[in-house]
């Protein structure tokens, strides 16, 4: 374990000392002996405790334990109980699944409130390796056997090259208290099954087996980064075009530079051959969606979108001044708003129509402020000369206006959000100019300083 005192207070050392982490602490032996090493290396740490109440008094009595804890040793502690999970108790396969989403949920709420550094969590080794027996039989690659990584974003896990018998040794030899979770002992789980039917077989064929799968991460994780480094390569060389963030790929077999892809935005697995079947199937389109990242082909082409968030801010705009003039530089948006009369224009003139432009009947307006803003979903409106209503994805497909551009349209709205005009598609048909039009507003809206 001095490795791993040594790896935590190296990985602390590169914060600011003000900074704050946030433990995660279930009362077991692995998130007792976390703790710790945080109070032995003075970290600035706090606790967060997710009582599910799946176990009655046990689960009550853990969250006393903790307090108890956190008091003695002068450490804040977040508890949040949530029982919502004892209605799905018949259903066993599911409650791991929602136990994980509601505490990463409240996990992630406290990182941004208290503006913590990041989160620690108790996994070890033997959990990498349960995840890893478990994807491998589920049907994984590459990351699904590298299974836990030791970093993901905000969430830390310092002792996942620490075994579970280092970690029951390390407490025992510093008299470290720990509750014990009863239900770990039960086969109604997956990962139960794995730990006490599979790993122990692992124990008879290569007793200390566990050190080599220390090793063997090393290996894959080298393995992983290597081919990163080189379908990086690969994407570069296959680049064949790039519009408005979306770059654009040709390949002969996409299996290579789909994986690179893919390994960019993090696609699941059921992503993965939900593509790869859509490519042998020959369909004329498809896109998958991850964290605002697009991936897809169309007619031959794969494309990719990389997720930077484009979407616009409200902005609110003055539609009451004679000339409103507006540079977002955070959008690289222009937008410039006129009122004329009537006169200034031919009749012709209120014919015309250009993705970027618009004319409004200014008397027809409602009162209040407007805004220019991104398409939401479920969002319609009754475009000039159609009979109803129309949602604005259904117009932007036919527009042919691929998924990962759409939330880049701008849109103007009154302060109810009802569409006034669409960037792209027509002026709702309640404010377009008529020839008996007296004051007219003119709108020009245009993205990356193309005004």
């Amino acid at each position: 374990m001095t490795k791993t005192l040594e790896h935590i207070f190296n990985y602390y050392k590169t914060f600011d000392r003000t900074s704050e982490i946030l433990i995660a602490a279930s009362g077991g032996v692995d998130s007792m002996v976390l703790l710790n090493i945080c109070q032995i290396l003075n970290l600035n740490f706090s606790i967060a405790h997710f009582n599910y109440g799946l176990r009655g008094h046990e689960s009550d009595h853990d969250e006393s334990f903790l307090s108890q804890w956190a008091k003695d040793n002068n450490r804040r502690i977040f508890i949040k109980k949530d029982v919502s999970l004892l209605n799905l108790k018949s259903n066993g396969k599911s409650i791991q699944l929602k136990a994980r989403d509601l505490r990463q949920k409240w996990f992630r709420e406290l990182l941004i409130e208290h503006d913590f550094k990041c989160l620690f969590t108790a996994h070890h080794l033997n959990d990498r390796v349960e995840t890893s027996i478990f994807n491998y039989i589920r049907g994984t690659g590459l990351k699904g056997l590298i299974s836990i990584e030791e970093e993901n974003f905000e969430f830390v896990r310092p002792l996942i090259n620490t075994s579970k018998d280092e970690i029951i040794e390390y407490a025992l030899s510093k008299d470290i208290k720990w509750r014990e979770d009863s239900s770990n002992e039960k086969l109604d789980y997956s990962r139960n099954i794995i730990r006490h039917k599979i790993l122990p077989v692992f124990e008879e064929v290569k007793p200390n087996w566990i050190k080599g799968m220390q090793k063997t991460y090393l290996n894959l994780e080298n393995t992983e980064e290597a081919m990163l480094f080189f379908g990086n390569k690969l994407m570069i060389d296959l680049i064949i075009g790039m519009e408005q963030n979306t770059f654009f790929y040709h390949c002969p077999n996409p299996y290579f530079l789909f994986w690179a892809l893919k390994r960019e935005s993090e696609f699941t697995e059921n992503q993965c051959e939900q593509f790869w079947d859509a490519l042998e199937m020959e369909k004329e389109s498809f896109w998958l969606e991850k964290n605002e990242a697009y991936l897809g082909f169309s007619y031959g082409t794969i494309k990719f979108y990389p997720g930077i968030n484009r979407a616009i801010p409200d902005i609110k705009i003055d539609l009451e001044k004679d000339v409103c003039h507006i540079e977002n530089t955070s959008r690289d948006m222009e937008i410039f708003v006129q009122t004329l009369t009537r006169n200034h224009f031919k009749d012709e003139d209120l014919l015309y129509v250009e993705d970027n432009y618009a004319l409004l009947d200014a008397d027809k307006l409602p009162k209040g402020d407007f805004f220019i803003s991104s398409w939401r979903k479920g969002d319609k409106y009754r475009p000039l000369g159609l009979n109803g209503t129309k949602k604005l994805s259904d117009m932007f497909s036919d527009l042919k206006i691929p998924k990962p551009l759409r939330t880049q349209i701008p849109i103007l709205r009154d302060s109810s959000g009802k569409i006034i005009w669409v960037n792209s598609g027509r002026v709702a048909e309640e404010f377009a100019v008529t020839l008996s039009t007296n004051r007219i507003i003119e709108i020009e809206v245009n993205c990356d300083g193309e005004l």
